[in-house]
């Protein structure tokens, strides 16, 4: 194939030779049955028509039929076209066939590794992109493919997509046609990303309070109860934008459109009230069963769309049909925004497709429709949605869906967020702390922490009295951690908003990965866990348990080129490096980027509508020479004047010479309504020295110290946005090591408390006997060791150990057997790091029954004192795979667990056997097969409520020996080997909590184990088993 491509690229360059290549004045060219548009360098439309029909009309992803691009140079003669712009070389060969590699072929120019395209070749190294919803999701699963790619080049399908006609959308008449987007741009990410949003439409601007912080929570509060939740905000410190008024607030069921008058007898003055504390109010609406005649206005609806009122039937939701929807919008939104609603949070869970279209996707539509319905008068359009597809991007911001409670689920979420970006979703907002699972009030703190620095900071909840997301509800130390997050994003508010502005500019995504900005550095690639929070912050959240009372816990941190500055502490990093960062539950790796002016403001309970009438510019040291500069954006907040140029910019100015340092504030440019016509402004120097002169236009001012902190402060009285201002002070840079000195103090006394006695900061080793918190210690002082399944990371950022010599041990640990694998002496300087490669010295997997361990042990001194730490960092266990499973059966939660006995519990289990199961329907054994990390997934075979399911297998024991059983399963479950019960447990489980360990003694030959699950809670079911014995067992899906 690559080489029938690259003589084709031969013959056409030949032919570019003989001929004369020349501008096209049209992007449009037809040749034959084909058609190409040029909508960039980096995009060609390219269709194809039997008939010669090709869709002129815009797509629910092509929305700009403008998007056209012009200079480019082509060569088309008889059956022969050549198009060449700035990123790619297609060319084609009409021959009266569909598009293939025989007849298309492009080139990307430019690449290392002279990448191509032709019809049929798979993208092979997509970065990914995003996924509707995360509903039952508790861990990392596959994101799909977005428009970024590292093989330089992506294919969008566009062929069977609906055309907007009329307002309205339908089903393609050429969808039988061939209508692919080829998107060519190497490594130029970001200019793929603008090309997509030229023909797509670009993102907007979402409204500016969205942005801020958020209270949700799926729980039967009243009036009253939210009036009081709002005086708590203001009383604990927190801000507040948004209020969520959650399912509660209308009828009882699933679906409703009236006001719950027990829950809310004042709701219009509710209402009223939220907008005189400056708050916002979203309600929550699943519209997918109609309007009931239960419902206030169910005889005007039944009127209006000419159907009997008499009857008291319900008409079945279409989204399909605009004139039902226009109707029921009549009756049921646009008489509660005359009351007080702001935008709709649409939570749409149900069937996928709509009636009267049945191709067209509920979701697609209504994201579409409810954006629109909410851009009357002027204001910006405001959904509040899942994700719906390519395309999906003009209609934010998107609600992530209902997340689990674990680790595991944040630390997915931090990928899952800043790849989303790819696609075209740049405003991702999450359930902070999770939807339902497990309480864990650590992990809320570190979420929350997460949440200041993405789309949205919105607390929300399931209706389970453990989960409540008010910060007050935690214990001290957590709602204190919370309290500093939610500071954080109302002080950084100016930035966000900027940056935000940003994205709709430039089409680069808020929470954006690395390699958007480094594309050619692989480094970029390799730590999911971080990402760029608009140009100058990047953020590396904690998803981990901490330790120690202060929870100190660790994150991996690659540092691109520049200087940057922890936000917490001042502690410098410099660029091209890769450090493991500590933080406390006070902090977390928020880094920002030395000499960029970032405008802040004064904490604000109102984040995004109290006006900016004070700007604090924060400045870190830059480097020498080396201009910092940031565009302040402002506008109204509210409507879409912004489109047409009504705001206004105002550049800030960084650049350092020496000792000299100057900040320039421009005057303010362009305007919009209630624009400020004056302000003060402060400007602070962090993690430097007493300064010596201060000028303000050349005329000597003060400035204050803090010398606590490390922070000159310069005041500069109110005056016109219009007016220039130059600041020119002396300041040099404080020693660094004094700051990393202070913070490794403050994170010791988190993870150790307050140690009397101690003389210097190596004597804490002493203290400690415990090997978790003397490997944190460790990781405090910049000393770390990592393992990835091959290849063992020494790092060492420290110059507390003698010699900077280090002894390492690898030890495997084979069924009680161990041998050392491995032992070297290394060197290894401060600030370098040291990789052993075990690669060829895998560790082996046992036979059923039999665990392997790998061990790391580390020798080195401190002051002369030995020090010696050891950790598991590999183990290989055997989990019961072959599983037959049956069900559901009926299961009432409100009775025990053991209480519910069916066949397959009272007799012998035959696997041929049949049973009646839940609703009489006869259920049978089916094999289950477990995923990639051997579980099984009992969603997969039984999608109902709360049911029971049994499993069963089989095993073999050469003889009887007692062995160990490990169970990790989302539900109430009973266990029984060879017909003897042996386990019950009526707790509900979730899969995080640690695995119940069960001893028992299996028999010599054949042994049957039977596990009956519960269904409880909804979204997750699954389960995984392992065996631990002291001889080898088999195991089988059928008796032995």
């Amino acid at each position: 194939m690559i080489l029938a491509f690259a003589s084709v690229i031969l013959i056409f360059i030949l032919i570019l030779i003989v001929y004369i290549i020349v501008t096209e004045k049209t992007p449009v060219i037809i040749l034959g049955n084909t058609r190409f548009t040029v909508i960039s360098p980096e995009c060609i439309r390219i269709e194809y028509s039997k008939n010669g029909c090709f869709t002129d009309e815009p797509t629910m992803f092509a929305i700009n039929r403008d998007a056209l691009f012009t200079k480019f140079k082509t060569y088309k003669k008889n059956k022969k076209l050549v198009i060449e712009t700035e990123k790619f070389i297609l060319a084609y060969i009409s021959n009266n066939k569909p598009l293939s590699a025989e007849n298309l072929q492009v080139l990307i120019k430019n690449s290392k590794n002279d990448n191509y395209w032709v019809p049929g070749l798979k993208n092979m190294r997509n970065l990914g992109g995003t996924i509707r919803t995360l509903d039952c999701v508790r861990d990392e699963v596959d994101l799909g493919d977005g428009l970024l790619s590292r093989d330089g080049w992506y294919l969008y399908d566009d062929s069977n997509n609906h055309i907007f006609t009329d307002n309205w959308v339908k089903q393609n008449p050429n969808k039988n046609n061939i209508d692919w987007y080829l998107f060519v741009y190497n490594t130029d990410y970001k200019a793929a990303l603008k090309s997509m949003t030229k023909i797509a439409g670009f993102v907007p601007l979402p409204r500016k309070y969205v942005l801020g912080a958020w209270y949700s929570r799926y729980w039967p509060y009243s009036s009253k109860d939210y009036r009081e939740i709002v005086k708590e905000f203001k009383e604990h410190d927190f801000p507040l934008d948004v209020i969520v008024l959650d399912m509660d607030w209308h009828k009882e069921g699933w679906t409703g459109w009236s006001w719950n008058r027990n829950l809310f007898p004042d709701a219009e003055e509710l209402l009223k009230w939220f907008h005189e504390q400056k708050l916002f109010v979203t309600l929550n609406v699943h519209p997918s069963d109609g309007v009931g005649p239960h419902e206030d206005m169910y005889e005007q609806f039944m009127k209006d769309l000419g159907e009997d009122t008499s009857t008291r039937k319900t008409i079945p939701f279409d989204a399909g049909n605009k004139r039902y929807l226009d109707i029921l919008f009549k009756h049921t939104h646009i008489p509660l925004e005359k009351t007080g609603v702001d935008f709709w949070w649409l939570d749409w869970q149900q069937f996928e497709y709509t009636y009267s279209i049945p191709d067209l996707k509920n979701l697609k539509i209504l994201n579409f429709y409810y954006y629109k319905h909410t851009q009357k008068n002027n204001k910006r359009g405001q959904s509040f949605s899942r994700w719906a597809g390519w395309g999906d991007h003009r209609y934010p911001i998107h609600f992530s869906g209902d997340a689990y409670t674990g680790w595991t689920m944040l630390k997915f979420e931090v990928p899952f967020t800043s790849t989303a970006g790819n696609i075209g979703c740049f405003f991702w907002s999450h359930d902070i702390g999770g939807h339902m699972g497990p309480r864990n009030e650590e992990i809320v703190a570190r979420w929350v922490q997460f949440g200041s620095m993405t789309a949205t900071l919105r607390l929300h909840s399931t209706r389970d009295e453990n989960l409540d997301r008010r910060p007050w509800k935690y214990e001290k130390y957590i709602e204190d951690s919370i309290r500093i997050s939610f500071h954080l994003r109302s002080v950084l508010f100016p930035y966000i908003y900027s940056s935000v502005w940003q994205c709709y500019k430039e089409s680069v995504p808020l929470t954006r990965p690395m390699y958007i900005e480094y594309p050619e550095n692989e480094k970029s690639y390799e730590n999911q866990q971080q990402y760029f929070f608009g140009d100058h912050f990047i953020v590396a959240p904690i998803v981990s348990p901490g330790l120690g009372d202060g929870k100190v816990a660790k994150q991996k941190v690659w540092f691109p080129n520049g200087v940057w500055y922890n936000w917490f502490t001042g502690e410098k990093y410099l660029g091209d490096s890769e450090k493991i960062v500590t933080a406390d539950i006070n902090e977390f790796p928020l880094f920002v980027k030395g000499g960029i002016p970032i405008p802040t403001q004064n904490y604000t309970q109102r984040m995004t509508t109290e006006q900016l009438k004070e700007i604090v510019i924060r400045c870190y040291p830059g480097e020498e020479n080396r201009l910092g500069k940031f565009l302040l954006y402002e506008d109204d907040g509210i409507t879409t004047d912004y489109i047409s140029g009504k705001y206004s910019l105002t550049e800030i100015n960084y650049i350092r010479n020496s000792d000299i340092v100057k900040i320039i504030i421009y005057p303010a440019k362009g305007s919009y309504k209630n624009q400020l016509k004056k302000r003060s402004y402060v400007i602070e120097l962090l993690c430097t020295n007493k300064c010596g002169s201060v000028k303000i236009n050349n005329k000597f001012a003060n400035c204050e110290y803090d010398k606590e902190n490390f922070i000159n402060r310069i005041h500069i009285k109110e005056c016109s946005i219009r007016k220039k201002i130059v600041v020119e002070l002396n300041v040099t840079e404080i020693d660094n090591n004094l700051i990393k000195k202070k913070s490794i103090l403050k994170r010791i006394k988190s993870l150790l408390g307050v140690v009397p006695g101690i003389t210097s900061v190596e004597e804490y080793f002493n203290k400690v006997d415990n090997e978790l918190i003397l490997e944190r210690l460790l990781e405090i002082f910049g000393i770390v060791f990592e393992y990835n399944g091959s290849v063992i990371t020494l790092y060492n950022d420290s110059d507390i150990v003698e010699n900077n010599l280090f002894v390492v041990t690898v030890t495997d640990i084979l069924n009680n057997n161990r041998e050392v694998i491995l032992k070297k002496e290394c060197k290894i300087e401060k600030n370098t790091l040291y990789k052993i490669d075990l690669k060829e010295l895998p560790l082996i997997q046992l036979p059923m029954g039999f665990v392997s361990l790998r061990t790391i042990n580390l020798e080195f001194k401190i002051q002369k004192q030995n020090i010696s730490i050891s950790k598991i960092i590999d183990k290989k266990i055997n989990y019961l795979s072959k599983w037959n499973l049956a069900g559901p059966f009926y299961f009432d939660v409100n009775i025990p667990l053991s209480e519910h006995n069916y066949e397959p519990e009272q007799k012998v289990i035959n696997i041929s056997a049949c049973y009646k199961g839940l609703n009489d329907r006869i259920v049978s054994w089916q094999k289950a097969e477990p995923d990639n990390k051997n579980i099984i997934e009992l969603k997969k075979y039984f999608d109902f409520g709360d049911v029971i399911v049994y499993a069963v297998t089989y095993l073999y024991s050469e003889k009887e020996q007692e062995v160990v059983f490990e169970i990790k399963c989302d539900s109430k479950f009973e266990i029984w080997l060879n017909n003897k019960k042996i386990y019950t447990c009526e707790d509900i489980r979730f899969f995080e909590y640690e695995p119940i360990k069960i001893k028992t003694v299996l028999k010599q030959g054949n042994n049957e184990l039977l596990v009956k699950f519960g269904k409880v809670i909804w979204g997750w079911w699954s389960y995984r088993i392992s065996i631990e014995s002291q001889f080898p067992v088999d195991e089988s899906y059928i008796k032995f």
